[in-house]
């Protein structure tokens, strides 16, 4: 009964059915692990974490109790007794592809994305059409900047399970990466198919055509989009920006105030995503709100290069030489107006001053 009540998410109910269990026949293992999963579900670890060691204290050789174990420590982040948990599962249990999985999350939040990797083409090994597991790799090197290999896993997820809904939206963004629009159009179209209340794809699929200048289907995108998700700043930032672009003047002072106040509460709820500092430059809004986009920016790249530093094991090279070097890397020095007119900055280095340091920096 304690079963039947768990899985209609009666927990209250299931736990006390479980703890007579338990006062019946104490060294009955099933209503320990069942308990402590009853009360996992209701947050309270402290207590799941007592069921389960109870059930170890009993038969030290339950996997599945180790690998429950090991979930909870995970969420009081106590990451080195979850890790050890994991482990003595698998050690338990070989094939035991959901402690692998949990190590896999593990190890991605701790920056170990190699460990993280191997557990989980360890379960491709144990379960090689595992479409969920391909999905979950492919977000892997799509966080650490292995395109190509996203790509595939994504793919093959696809292969695996054709409606697959989430892999076609990030492969989808991942051929936009690439400038492959018309078959990243062809996998948000999937998807909008597949879910046609899908608010994200449908931002999605209105940068794609307006990248491919469908600039009418793009609103027309944006419009849904916002009308199932009317929170989302970040697709009414990029509609404003298109109206800009297309000299929609209709209405043109009430959506720059709507469009200024939702970004300031934007700001002051420090929301996601990010918005795109390059694009606020289109709207004639108060420097400091300039300010403060940029800096939000700033921030998140900062964060990033960090994780990647330590992830490469990054030191600074240490130079002998006097002068300091001065590196200039964009990727709008080739076909942009930046690569044409930064030239002119050159000249403005003064390399003679003061006349002891001349010559102090290399360009």
């Amino acid at each position: 009964e304690g079963k039947q009540r768990f899985k209609h998410q009666d927990f209250e109910g299931s736990i006390e059915l479980f703890r007579e269990a338990i006062k019946l026949q104490s060294d009955y293992i099933p209503p320990y692990n069942q308990l402590g999963n009853a009360l996992q579900m209701l947050g309270k670890t402290d207590e799941a974490i007592q069921a389960y060691q109870q059930l170890l204290t009993i038969n030290p050789n339950v996997a599945p109790a180790y690998n429950n174990l090991g979930s909870c420590l995970q969420i009081q982040n106590r990451m080195k007794e979850a890790t050890q948990a994991y482990h003595k599962a698998i050690q338990l249990k070989p094939n035991f592809t959901q402690a692998y999985s949990n190590l896999a999350i593990l190890f991605t939040n701790q920056g170990k994305f190699q460990e993280a990797e191997n557990c989980l083409k360890q379960i491709l090994r144990l379960q090689p059409d595992n479409s969920d597991i391909y999905y979950e790799l492919g977000n892997l090197f799509r966080s650490i900047g292995r395109n190509d290999e996203a790509i595939e896993s994504f793919r093959h997820a696809i292969k695996l399970n054709p409606d697959y809904s989430k892999a076609y939206q990030n492969l989808g963004c991942m051929l936009m990466m690439r400038n492959q629009m018309e078959i990243a159009q062809s996998c948000f179209e999937k998807v909008l198919k597949l879910e046609p209340n899908n608010a994200e794809c449908y931002g999605n699929y209105a940068n794609v055509l307006e990248a491919q200048d469908h600039f009418s289907e793009a609103l027309q995108a944006y419009d849904r989009a916002l009308s199932l998700k009317p929170e989302a700043i970040n697709l009414l930032y990029q509609k404003e920006n298109l109206r800009l672009t297309l000299c929609d003047w209709q209405d043109f002072d009430s959506r720059m105030e709507l469009l200024e106040r939702e970004i300031r509460n934007y700001l002051q709820e420090n929301k996601t995503p990010l918005l795109v500092p390059l694009v606020l430059n289109t709207f004639n809004f108060p420097i400091p709100l300039h300010r403060q986009i940029n800096q939000q920016w700033g921030y998140h790249i900062t964060r990033n290069m960090t994780q990647m530093k330590l992830q490469n094991f990054f030191t600074p090279r240490i130079h002998r030489k006097e002068k300091l070097r001065i590196g200039y890397v964009s990727a709008d020095f080739r076909c942009h107006a930046m690569g044409i007119l930064i030239h002119q900055m050159f000249q403005h280095h003064d390399r003679a001053t003061p006349l002891r340091d001349r010559n102090s920096f290399e360009v």
